[in-house]
């Protein structure tokens, strides 16, 4: 993130995403970075509409408390 480059996040196989998983990955990144670079530095492969509907209400609800 450092250097302006993207994560690639493969969800496959993935079934669920617990908050557990977004605190200590997102939630340690977005302070550090800024929620904007997280979000732009991210790129989501494998992933259903719903764990990317919960993840966009993860980055929501962060941005909302800050």
């Amino acid at each position: 993130m450092e250097t302006g480059g993207t994560i690639k996040l493969n969800f496959d196989g993935v079934d669920a995403l617990p908050s557990l998983f977004m605190n200590v990955s997102f939630g340690k990144l977005i302070p550090e970075f800024g929620i904007r670079n997280v979000v732009q530095s991210l790129k989501f492969y494998d992933i259903s509409k719903v764990q990317l509907e919960h993840i966009r209400r993860y980055f929501k609800r962060f941005n909302e408390a800050n």
